[in-house]
Protein backbone atom coordinates (compact mmCIF):
# COMPACT_ATOMS: atom_id res chain seq x y z
CA UNK A 1 0.00 0.00 0.00
CA UNK A 2 2.73 2.46 0.96
CA UNK A 3 5.04 1.40 -1.88
CA UNK A 4 2.32 1.73 -4.51
CA UNK A 5 0.73 4.86 -2.98
CA UNK A 6 -2.64 3.14 -3.37
CA UNK A 7 -4.59 3.95 -0.23
CA UNK A 8 -7.98 2.77 -1.42
CA UNK A 9 -8.07 0.01 1.20
CA UNK A 10 -6.39 1.98 4.01
CA UNK A 11 -9.59 2.32 6.00
CA UNK A 12 -10.00 -1.45 6.16
CA UNK A 13 -6.60 -2.00 7.82
CA UNK A 14 -6.78 0.83 10.38
CA UNK A 15 -8.62 -0.10 13.58
CA UNK A 16 -11.68 1.90 14.62
CA UNK A 17 -9.95 2.76 17.91
CA UNK A 18 -6.61 3.67 16.29
CA UNK A 19 -4.51 6.43 17.87
CA UNK A 20 -1.61 8.13 16.11
CA UNK A 21 1.29 9.11 18.37
CA UNK A 22 3.36 11.77 16.67
CA UNK A 23 7.14 11.56 17.03
CA UNK A 24 7.16 15.37 16.95
CA UNK A 25 4.32 16.37 19.26
CA UNK A 26 3.48 14.67 22.55
CA UNK A 27 -0.22 14.75 21.80
CA UNK A 28 -2.14 11.65 20.65
CA UNK A 29 -4.46 11.88 17.65
CA UNK A 30 -7.33 9.41 18.23
CA UNK A 31 -9.81 8.12 15.73
CA UNK A 32 -9.96 6.00 12.60
CA UNK A 33 -10.67 8.82 10.14
CA UNK A 34 -7.98 11.11 11.54
CA UNK A 35 -5.35 8.36 11.55
CA UNK A 36 -6.21 7.51 7.92
CA UNK A 37 -5.86 11.18 6.98
CA UNK A 38 -2.50 11.47 8.75
CA UNK A 39 -1.10 8.33 7.10
CA UNK A 40 -2.20 9.50 3.65
CA UNK A 41 -0.75 12.96 4.28
CA UNK A 42 2.58 11.62 5.57
CA UNK A 43 2.93 9.26 2.63
CA UNK A 44 2.31 12.15 0.24
CA UNK A 45 4.94 14.32 1.91
CA UNK A 46 7.66 11.70 2.17
CA UNK A 47 8.43 10.26 -1.26
CA UNK A 48 10.68 7.49 0.07
CA UNK A 49 8.57 6.72 3.15
CA UNK A 50 9.23 3.38 4.79
CA UNK A 51 8.85 1.92 8.25
CA UNK A 52 12.10 1.47 10.15
CA UNK A 53 10.82 0.60 13.62
CA UNK A 54 7.60 0.40 15.61
CA UNK A 55 6.91 1.51 19.16
CA UNK A 56 4.87 -0.76 21.42
CA UNK A 57 2.49 0.22 24.21
CA UNK A 58 5.39 0.36 26.67
CA UNK A 59 7.23 2.87 24.47
CA UNK A 60 9.86 0.32 23.42
CA UNK A 61 11.18 0.37 19.87
CA UNK A 62 11.20 -2.78 17.72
Amino acid sequence: MIASSDFGELGSVIAAEAVYHSPVKWHPYPGHDLVCLLVRTAAGVFEDFRYERQMDRRYRWH
